[in-house]
């Protein structure tokens, strides 16, 4: 696990590190752009955004809980914390599984 940790590291850190600076450096333009604009606000609204954005509504169009979504959602716990029926089946025969 240790060697696994260290890969990431090594792999991901100059990725975060410079994503980090293309965010600060882009909101620092943005309120030297906009004098107007309160960084504290600013951030209130990027961080309303980013729950937004995480909980899958920004740019979405349909619903998450239409038929299809509410399918997958219930397909995903069924398959991964299982019903005993679900776990025979998948001791039996993974790839049944993945009709289910």
């Amino acid at each position: 696990m240790t060697m696994a940790k260290m890969m990431m590291i090594r792999c991901e850190q100059d990725n975060e590190i410079e994503q980090r600076k293309t965010y600060h450096s882009a909101v620092q333009q943005f309120l030297d752009s906009n004098p107007s604009v309160n960084r504290s606000d600013l951030n209130r609204l990027l961080q309303l955004h980013n729950t937004a954005a995480t909980a899958g509504f920004v740019d979405e169009v349909r619903t998450r809980w239409d038929f299809s979504g509410s399918f997958s959602f219930v397909s995903t716990v069924v398959s991964t914390i299982g019903e005993p029926r679900v776990q025979q089946l998948r001791r039996v025969d993974g790839v049944m599984l993945e009709f289910l």
